[in-house]
């Protein structure tokens, strides 16, 4: 017979298998038959001929049996009987059966629900066609449209460029990289009579889409003429946006205004697609920069990333050695001959941290880190929870020996009666993977604040076949595992001697070793995982106890930003600042956000309301401008050292509303307008930066050295950790909104005695009275803010310590249960122990040491490992030491405690053992 036809047999046998039986049983009557008929022939009668035949024929079963054999099905018929038969001893014992799935589940569901966020943001391809040749360029620098500054090309121009690669130089390197476009994200407002909407934008060049090799399913991108200075207004739009907003129908050459510009829907971008941090729609990046640039840019200004696609046939260190050299010609361009490249140019940097780097590891930067830490306590997780299933089996399997036995006496073989265990193990481990994926599935959400926002819009969390695979194999290797030990064990006696004993009374030394060992392992990686989240959980609450420099309760915000017109480059009607902010449209958008501030002071419950351009802890959501200033008698800088910081422009009651300390002088009234001398508000590092040791107030500075005596220093306020939590404060100074330039991006700040949900209604009622078509986000408490600032690091902190918490709790079930059935096991000897003497604190202590030395020992492992393991921990840490003190003595010694409690419970009922009674049991 060929191949192929036994394996269409084997298939038909395997899929129709009652069939193929029915089948096989007719043959066997029909040979039978044949038989019979024969010795009929010879005289016999027709009960001695079927008898005579069935002799003849041999063993019916025997030859089913070797049929089976020879087809290969026998193995799998064998199965189903094994399966058949695991489910009814389970259904048996639902109480063991539940505990084992349980316990499986916890540790199974937590290793997959990180494992699908590891694969994720580390593994998981990119979904663009050979992600393998994009790359992310380092410190590409973006020209400005020089034109607007100095009225047409100079020399002087020239000069003001920094010495590194610039964008369209690199964009021109055909011979190394294929495509190379330049990225940044924003928002932008969509003019809708409806209702104002505020959407994510991505702005790109416009060899972006061919760069991430993405077409757009309707229309096409951009082409090379929309991203020039005068170029046509064109977007694409995301795939959602298109059937969220247009319902699926053709937009291609439809208009739609962003801000109060017009453009054109030139494209639909594929399912799924929302590169970078999830835009919804995508506008050109002019290359040269415009100073009056688009708003979705907004906070950054210009882009800071850039991505490159490899050439065929070109490998990524021959890309980086080329682009090396155009930054070393760069460098000294310009320069007198002989000049060398110092640190601050920036060569050396790129020398040192390369000059690429692949796009997916750029997107993920340290957050994978946090990742594998978290994976790895699920992974110790998983282990305790094995060793807490290995208790019980082996417990079970102890009870088993007489059936086994009885088995192998009736001619099952020993790896017969190994595999039945074998399949209820792995039964019991499938029941705890599906489990464990439905756990897992719960809590993928909470695991999405661990990822970076750049790849959240690309590859998200999800439960796919990848991540079922895994927890297949999870099952599968805990099940052989989990079922090997016992398995071997309980068949290891011989037959004959485990059905004389019973099966069940006692326990060989190799069992109660193995049960040591396993309480030893559980109590090791249980006080590793425990000092671990303790450290973070530390670390984590004196970052939220450090004072923010604000009050934040009672203190609601929103943000929003106002487009801007576009001016050509030195038009010559412009003669002053007031009318280039009138061009701008910027002074109606003052006077707008001033009546939104009344409106909101006159809301009753509203005590008092103002506006900031740059609110505290937003992080990279932050406006975040920064200055170099120049100080009127200020002490020297060190050399080499550029000092700047940090500005914000506010309203009058902006200090009051936030609860900033005013520590000396005055803040801002109504007197601080355009008519009036400039002046400012600075923090106490401002202070410290320029004036170390001097009082600041009545002290003058500039943004130019020429302009140091400009502003006047009226006060001086607190420090604020406008950054984050864990950070130090930065030196800030405060300008007063009407003597600044006027809004473009403003948050709205407002302190009350409402509720939340109403202060925010309220705040959002008040500017819709003002503009109905005006659009807000972020809209939030400012304690909402402060802990989206911490959320990464508390979702770390909780996640590790609610793994050590459940290992905590499984590692002590697992004392208890080693203990309790110690005691049980060793009752006869224990009530021979009383009856010849011993006391019951003698018999206490013997229960006790068969535990303490193994709880002793883990927990110095522990200990151990939780010290190895601190080098990894540190990154993590803030004003807490890797090897705190208190912390590693602490831990151990409380799950100490909470092993003597688990160990003295079930010990304890030795004090109820009757000597006679036990005895005439026996």
């Amino acid at each position: 017979m060929s191949f192929e036809s036994r394996t269409l047999a084997w298939l038909r046998a395997m899929l129709r298998r009652r069939t193929v039986d029915h089948e096989m049983d007719r043959e066997i009557a029909a040979h039978i038959a044949m038989e019979e008929d024969r010795f009929k022939r010879s005289g016999l009668s027709h009960g001695e001929a079927h008898r005579q035949a069935i002799i003849a024929f041999g063993g019916i079963e025997q030859h089913k049996e070797a049929v089976r054999d020879e087809r290969g099905t026998r193995v799998f018929g064998e199965l189903t009987i094994d399966v058949r038969y695991a489910l009814r001893r389970f259904r048996n014992h639902p109480g063991f059966a539940a505990a084992v799935i349980g316990v499986l589940a916890l540790g199974i569901g937590a290793t997959t629900a990180m494992f699908s966020a590891v694969d994720a943001v580390m593994l998981r391809p990119l979904p663009f066609p050979r992600p393998q040749e994009l790359i992310a360029l380092r410190s590409i620098h973006f020209p400005w449209d020089m034109r607007f500054f100095m009225g047409g090309p100079s020399r002087s121009a020239a000069a003001l460029q920094p010495h590194d690669p610039r964008f369209p130089e690199v964009a021109a390197m055909h011979d190394i990289f294929a495509h190379v476009a330049g990225f940044a994200a924003g928002g932008l407002n969509i003019g809708d009579p409806s209702g104002p909407v505020r959407v994510r934008v991505g702005v790109v060049t416009a060899d972006f889409f061919p760069t991430m090799g993405v077409s757009p399913v309707q229309g096409r991108g951009f082409t090379a003429n929309e991203g020039l200075p005068d170029g046509p207004r064109s977007t694409v739009i995301s795939y959602g946006l298109w059937q969220g907003r247009y319902g699926g129908r053709a937009v291609v050459g439809q208009p739609i205004v962003l801000g109060v510009k017009s453009y054109i829907i030139i494209g639909v971008a594929p399912r799924n697609f929302g590169f970078p941090e999830r835009s919804e729609l995508w506008v050109p990046l002019v290359v040269p920069l415009d100073p009056n640039i688009e708003e979705p840019l907004g906070r950054v200004m210009s882009p800071s990333d850039v991505v490159a696609r490899l050439a065929p046939g070109v490998s990524a260190s021959t890309a980086a050695q080329h682009l090396l050299l155009r930054w070393e010609q760069d460098a000294v361009e310009g320069r007198p001959p002989g000049f060398k490249p110092s640190a601050t140019d920036g060569v050396e940097d790129v020398r040192t941290h390369g000059v690429m780097t692949p796009l997916r590891q750029n997107l993920v930067g340290d957050h994978g880190h946090a990742l594998i830490l978290l994976l790895g306590a699920t992974g110790m997780l998983l282990l305790i929870a094995c060793a807490n299933v290995s208790h019980l089996l082996l417990s079970q399997a102890t009870g088993r020996r007489r059936e086994m036995a009885v088995r192998e006496v009736l001619g099952a073989t020993r790896s017969r009666v190994i595999r039945q265990l074998l399949v209820e193990c792995t039964l019991l481990s499938f029941g705890g993977a599906v489990l464990g994926v439905a756990l897992a599935s719960a809590i993928t959400g909470l695991l999405t604040r661990l990822m970076p926002p750049e790849v959240i819009g690309i590859t998200p969390i999800e439960i796919d076949l990848r991540v079922m695979a895994f927890a297949i194999a999870l099952a599968l290797c805990s099940g052989i595992g989990l079922g090997l030990w016992p398995a071997f064990g309980v068949t290891s006696a011989a037959p004959v001697e485990a059905i004389k004993s019973g099966g069940a009374r006692g326990a060989t030394a190799s069992t109660r070793l193995a049960r040591r060992v396993l309480v030893g392992t559980e109590l090791a990686l249980t006080v590793t995982l425990l000092i671990s989240g303790a450290l973070l959980l530390r670390s984590f609450r004196d970052v939220v106890e450090r004072d923010p420099g604000i009050h934040p309760d009672h203190v609601g915000s929103l943000e929003m930003a106002f487009p801007i017109a576009t001016i050509k480059p030195m038009d010559p009607t412009i003669r002053s600042s007031t009318q280039l902010h009138d061009i701008f449209g910027l002074e109606q958008q003052r006077r707008r956000v001033d009546e939104m501030v009344d409106r909101m002071e006159q809301t009753l419950g509203i005590t008092a309301a103002a506006a900031v351009d740059n609110l505290p802890l937003r992080g990279n959501e932050g406006q975040g401008l920064e200055a170099a200033f120049s100080a009127a008698g200020a002490s020297p800088s060190p050399r080499g050292v550029t000092r700047g910081a940090r500005i914000a422009k506010v309203t009058a009651d902006y200090f009051h509303v936030m609860g900033i300390t005013l520590l000396r002088g005055r803040t801002f009234g109504p007197g601080d307008d355009s008519l009036a001398p400039r002046v400012a508000v600075v923090n106490r590092g401002f202070a410290e930066q320029y004036w170390p040791g001097q009082d600041p107030i009545g002290h003058q500075f500039g943004y130019m050295e020429r302009d140091s005596n400009a502003i006047t220093v009226v006060g001086i306020v607190g420090d604020v950790r406008d950054k984050a939590l864990d950070q130090d404060p930065t030196p800030q100074a405060y300008f007063p909104a009407h003597q600044d330039s006027p809004w473009a991006i403003v948050a709205l700040v407002a302190r009350g005695t409402l509720s939340p949900a109403q202060l925010l209604k309220a705040m959002q009622r008040a500017v819709h009275d003002v503009n109905p078509a005006q659009a807000v986000y972020s809209v939030s408490m400012m304690n909402d803010v402060i802990g989206l600032s911490v959320a990464p690091r508390r979702t770390n902190a909780m996640l590790l310590m609610f793994f050590a918490l459940l290992a905590l709790v499984l590692a002590v079930l697992g004392v208890y249960s080693v203990v309790a059935y110690g005691v049980s096991q060793r009752t006869r000897e224990l009530g021979i122990r009383a009856a010849l003497g011993a006391t019951g604190n003698n018999l206490l202590g013997l229960v006790a040491r068969d535990i303490g030395w193994s709880a002793l020992i883990g927990t110095i492992a522990g200990v151990a490992g939780a010290w190895a393991l601190s080098r990894v921990l540190a990154s993590f840490l803030y004003s807490v030491s890797a090897h705190d003190p208190a912390t590693f003595v602490g831990v151990p010694g409380w799950l100490l405690l909470a092993t003597a409690v688990a160990t003295l419970l079930p010990a304890l009922r030795v004090l109820r053992v009757n000597p006679a009674e036990v005895m005439r049991a026996d």
